[in-house]
């Protein structure tokens, strides 16, 4: 604007031009501090998922270590009965060689086949079910 009159003041328009980019670095300084305030948020939310993650691995781990110790356990003691029964048979048919009486040798086969075929069979039946409710329980 041109100004005739010389006792009159002169708009400014650089002060408000000054106060209007002092208002926009403000409001820029404010969105850069919440900016900086969510990276804070999302590196503590990182950090807490971490924890969480590596706590989730080291309980896996120490359940995993238990169900090998678990299954190294049984499958010793399956193989400790293993050999007491063939030890005792090896000895009752050494015995009954040496004593000739066959009979007593043949009576105990029969007897003892009939229980091994049925522990078999036990054996079995049991880990098929295992299975099946395992099966069912994942459906």
């Amino acid at each position: 604007m041109i100004n005739n009159n010389p006792t009159e003041k002169p708009i400014d328009d650089t002060s408000e031009l000054v106060k209007t980019v002092e208002k926009m670095v403000e409001a820029q300084v404010k969105s850069f501090d919440i900016q900086t305030q969510e990276l804070i948020v999302q590196q503590q939310n990182i950090e807490s998922n971490e924890k969480v993650a590596l706590a989730s691995i080291s309980a896996q781990k120490e359940d995993r270590l238990k169900w090998i110790n678990a299954i190294s356990k049984q499958q010793t003691q399956k193989n400790i009965l293993y050999g007491i029964i063939t030890f005792g048979i090896i000895s009752i048919i050494i015995i009954s060689m040496l004593t000739e009486n066959t009979e007593f040798a043949l009576e105990f086969l029969k007897i003892g086949g009939g229980v091994l075929i049925g522990f078999v069979a036990g054996i079995n039946k049991g880990k098929y079910e295992s299975s099946q409710e395992n099966k069912n329980q994942n459906q």
